[in-house]
């Protein structure tokens, strides 16, 4: 039932990313994070300052669009574009967005500007997000949760973005011995914004 769940994962791999996240921020000079479950596009917490914004839920391109699965206020899920989420995410101030979510950086035809900015990742970049770190397809849970970890650890270690997601890739590639995960995380980046953003994220 989704009720059960947390925007379709199960909840013990939603806590294990959130406990990875809390830890690397605990290292970092005491920064402190707050956990939304069963997040709606209406959540008041969306309108908070976020500096790292932790998205886990399933994810979909679909008919030149990205969606993401939030839970609805009946106890079920809500398939959600991502022109309705994009906007209150930007104005939160979010400076670097994770989506643990499948397809999540996927993009349509890129001869048109509908078909390249439709997907979830180009979506936030362009509604002005400096950074967003998304999977191109299907990805694990195991190697979402990997990926979450590692870039948090590297984020505040002091390390780039793009070195945290260096850092991320690199531990799946040694991690696996299918080899199939470690091409999935995407960086997607407005550069000018993510370098003045990078130095003070954690």
């Amino acid at each position: 039932e989704p009720g059960d769940l947390i925007g379709g994962y199960p909840e013990e791999a939603v806590a294990n990313s959130r406990t990875a996240i809390a830890a690397a921020c605990a290292a970092a000079a005491g920064r402190k994070t707050t956990s939304l479950y069963e997040p709606t596009i209406e959540h008041e917490g969306f309108l908070a300052r976020i500096d790292l914004l932790h998205v886990m839920c399933h994810g979909k391109y679909l008919d030149g669009e990205g969606y993401l699965v939030l839970d609805s206020p009946d106890d079920g899920w809500a398939p959600t574009p991502i022109s309705q989420i994009a906007p209150v995410i930007a104005q939160a101030g979010a400076r670097l967005v994770l989506l643990s979510a499948c397809q999540s950086a996927t993009v349509g035809d890129t001869s048109s500007a509908t078909g390249l900015l439709g997907g979830v990742a180009p979506a936030l970049v362009a509604h002005g997000v400096p950074g967003v770190v998304a999977m191109q397809f299907t990805v694990r849970q195991r190697a979402a949760h990997t990926m979450i970890r590692v870039i948090s650890e590297a984020l505040a270690a002091g390390r780039s973005v793009p070195e945290a997601v260096a850092a991320a890739r690199l531990q799946l590639w040694s991690s696996e011995r299918d080899r199939t995960s470690w091409y999935v995380p995407t960086l997607y980046v407005r550069a000018m914004q993510l370098e003045r953003a990078a130095g003070t994220l954690l």
